[in-house]
């Protein structure tokens, strides 16, 4: 104990704490895309410490990263996609599959919108949560989407689906809160629910809010 903290504060008492180093631990599942090299997620050095993709990832796109457009280059497989406070609007492309775990999508704490054109594959139920702007960003989803597991909306911004989707599991419009606003999914056009088991649920109650919205002459 180096005494009482001087009335000015230091460093002008003649008590001095020096550090040699410090550790700092982040959770080995996260990874965070800087795009320092280019757009492609194939190269290790896009990502923070040169560690590509693995299938625990949950992939962070942030005000970190240079350049939010990304390409996929070939198939990936994670457990999810974090956007945080970024720059600009993000974009995952390319022909190859993205295959989403448990982890989902996560847009509660982003500032932008995302648009996803790559396919995807959803292997295990999963919440797509989007936030943060009043009234809330979007997440477009202009590939395919692939898989039989449970896709939940949650977070007041917009879900717009575009794709012509072999998606056969459940879809929930909303997180089922009585208290929730779960803002509005969007079907831009039958190919996008031509799969989905039925019913499409909509369970808010009380003051809880969501949309289920129908474009372009869905049947």
């Amino acid at each position: 104990w180096a005494g009482y903290i001087p009335s000015g504060g230091y460093p002008t008492g003649t008590n001095q704490l020096i550090v040699d180093y410090f550790h700092y631990y982040a959770p080995t599942n996260v990874l965070f895309w800087t795009a320092a090299s280019s757009a492609y997620w194939t190269n290790s050095a896009n990502w923070v410490s040169n560690l590509p993709p693995v299938a625990a990832s949950d992939l962070t796109f942030s005000y970190l990263s240079q350049d939010l457009s990304s390409v996929l280059g070939r198939d990936y497989t994670v457990d999810g996609l974090i956007f945080l406070n970024m720059s600009d609007s993000a974009s995952i492309s390319g022909t190859n599959t993205l295959t989403l775990g448990a982890g989902g999508i996560d847009m509660m704490a982003a500032d932008q919108n995302v648009t996803l054109n790559a396919p995807l594959n959803l292997t295990a139920s999963q919440r797509w949560t989007v936030g943060r702007n009043s009234p809330g960003n979007v997440l477009t989803v202009n590939g395919s989407v692939a898989g039989a597991a449970t896709l939940t909306k949650a977070g007041y911004g917009a879900l717009t689906l575009n794709g012509t989707n072999s998606f056969t599991g459940t879809l929930n419009a909303d997180t089922g809160s009585s208290n929730t606003n779960d803002g509005v999914v969007t079907i831009n056009g039958s190919a996008a629910i031509a799969n989905v088991a039925s019913p499409i649920y909509i369970r808010n109650t009380g003051t809880g809010v969501s949309t289920l919205q129908l474009s372009n002459s869905v049947t």
